[in-house]
């Protein structure tokens, strides 16, 4: 008994911590005269992974992470980065040394859509 106990408090008090380093991110964008776009990231911070939910055969690592700012990922010439103060959302590519923004949304927190796991 007292090892279910046990096993139930480690529970109770292990979940939240995890469930605040697991979220997915709803990101929208209106554009004048265009329809609404919306983009659906998993976030998985206690692994270092992410999501694009509709197109999630494996994760993806992430590419940094502070108090500010989560970098889905970025490259020489493109990049995701979400704003955790003000939920801003910039996909961009740089051609030729400029960079456009080709996505700019705002981003709400929702329900944790699971990532697929390592089979090993």
């Amino acid at each position: 008994m007292r090892f279910k106990l046990g096993v139930l408090a480690a529970f109770v008090l292990f979940t939240p911590a995890a469930a605040a380093d697991q979220f997915d991110l709803v990101c929208s964008q209106s554009a004048k005269g265009k329809p609404p776009q919306e983009r659906r990231y998993a976030i998985d911070l206690s692994r270092g992974v992410w999501c694009q939910v509709d197109k999630c055969d494996r994760p993806t690592v992430l590419a940094g992470v502070n108090q500010t700012t989560i970098v889905l990922s970025t490259t020489s010439v493109a990049g995701t980065v979400v704003d955790r103060v003000t939920g801003a959302l910039n996909e961009y590519v740089t051609i030729s040394g400029m960079t456009m923004i080709t996505f700019r949304g705002a981003c709400v927190r929702a329900e944790y859509t699971s990532i697929p796991g390592n089979a090993f």
